[in-house]
Parts: structure tokens; C-alpha cells; sequence
């Protein structure tokens, strides 16, 4: 029996008329924003938190393309940090080659495969498709 669900993770996006909003936390005490989801602010130390837009637009601070990893995933594949605003940082797959990217480039969220289950069914979550 597998205990996968159809997402990594509790859905942190929304899906407005296909567009796709990663949703956080934000301190209640400070104003911090996290994704994904936090046990306490690392700012001051508040542990109550309320969930907030982390965007549908971010920019690609850095990357990387895999080629060697666990048989769920098939390579090659690219991965990368994503700059939301001054204080968030997402990490996801990048659904492009590497060699269509560059540092600084807008990109968005899009939902997609992560990766396949050795029965075959599709684990779906977040990813970041170039912008235009």
C-alpha cells in the first residue's frame, strides 16, 4: 500500500482561472514570510501564522540540471531556486533545459509532474515554466 498523494505536500497553491498562486505563511507577529510551511518564525521566534500569496511570478535566482537520480525521477531534469519578492525563495523543477535559462529570467508556477511511482502513477506538485 502507498501512502503517496497526488501532491508531495498539503496543495500550497491556488489555481485562479489557470493561473496558478503559491500560497505560504506569514507571522502574525513580524510579518516574515515562509514557504513552505513553517513550525515558528525564525525572525521572532512566533509560532502563529496565517496563509498569504507567495506569488505567481517569481525570478530565477540560480539552477542546475540533474542527470543521475532516484529511478521516480527521469533525467535529465533541471531544478532551481526562485526569488519571490525580497524574502521568500522557492526551490522546484524547472520545466525547461538548462540551456533555455538564465539567472534573473521571470518565470511562474505551473503544475506538473515530480515524479512517477514504481506502479506509474504521477506525482503532481508545483513547478516553474518560463514567463512568455
Amino acid at each position: 500500500m502507498t501512502t503517496d498523494t497526488p501532491h508531495p505536500m498539503p496543495q500550497p497553491w491556488r489555481d485562479d482561472n489557470g493561473t496558478i498562486v503559491l500560497l505560504g505563511e506569514k507571522c502574525t507577529g513580524c510579518g516574515k514570510r515562509f514557504f513552505p510551511k513553517v513550525a515558528f518564525c525564525d525572525h521572532c521566534d512566533g509560532d502563529s501564522f496565517e496563509v498569504t500569496e507567495i506569488g505567481a511570478r517569481g525570478n530565477l535566482y540560480s539552477f542546475s540540471e540533474i542527470h543521475v537520480a532516484p529511478k521516480a525521477f527521469k533525467t535529465p531534469y533541471v531544478v532551481g531556486y526562485v526569488d519571490f519578492g525580497d524574502d521568500v525563495r522557492v526551490f522546484g523543477q524547472i520545466d525547461h533545459p538548462a540551456a533555455e535559462l538564465a539567472v534573473d529570467i521571470a518565470v511562474k508556477p505551473v503544475i506538473g509532474t515530480i515524479r512517477t511511482n514504481a506502479d506509474g502513477t504521477a506525482v503532481t506538485g508545483y513547478r516553474f515554466c518560463k514567463e512568455g
